[in-house]
């Protein structure tokens, strides 16, 4: 995206391996990079320009994984494939922070089939290998604008938060 959350992790101290199918992303978070006072952050920045259906990443790698706005645009066909591939890269102890788009959101009525919708329930099913309470996934629904069209629609989501067993 647009690399608020890659120089909030940087800026705290974390190394930060960026996903992005946009090939443009990648320079425009050097950018934003360039611009701090800390020179190292570009040593600990990678980024990987692919989409998540071609998505492989290590087991047991990672300490924080943070999908927001991105992981409910994979196909419903590939969607559980990519989620584990996600969760498995995980370290035990490590953190799972995303949000997901559920079953009453506008999108749902589109015909493209290039999305992912869940219920409450699929979604706890997904995170058998996590320690997850009922408050640590937060559902709202409400009409707001899109980011990019800036077009009315009802939002039907899920924030998740939940730590690998």
């Amino acid at each position: 995206g647009a690399g608020t959350d890659t120089m909030y992790l940087l800026e705290n101290g974390w190394d930060v391996l960026g996903i992005d199918i946009d090939p443009n992303t990648e320079n425009d978070i050097r950018d934003l990079i360039k611009t701090s006072s800390n020179q190292n952050f570009d040593e600990k920045f990678s980024f990987m320009n692919q989409d998540f259906e071609n998505l492989e990443l290590e087991k047991d790698t990672y300490d924080l994984v943070i999908g927001f706005n991105s992981l409910f645009f994979c196909r419903p066909e590939s969607f559980k494939k990519i989620f584990k591939q996600i969760t498995d890269s995980i370290k035990s102890g490590g953190y799972l922070l995303i949000n997901l788009l559920g079953k009453n959101d506008d999108w749902n009525k589109q015909d493209d089939n290039r999305k992912t919708f869940l219920s409450r329930e699929e979604i706890f099913e997904l995170l058998a290998d996590f320690e997850v309470r009922e408050n640590d996934i937060k559902e709202a629904e409400l009409d707001k604008e899109t980011a990019v069209t800036k077009t009315l629609k009802h939002w039907h989501t899920f924030l998740v938060r939940a730590r690998k067993k």
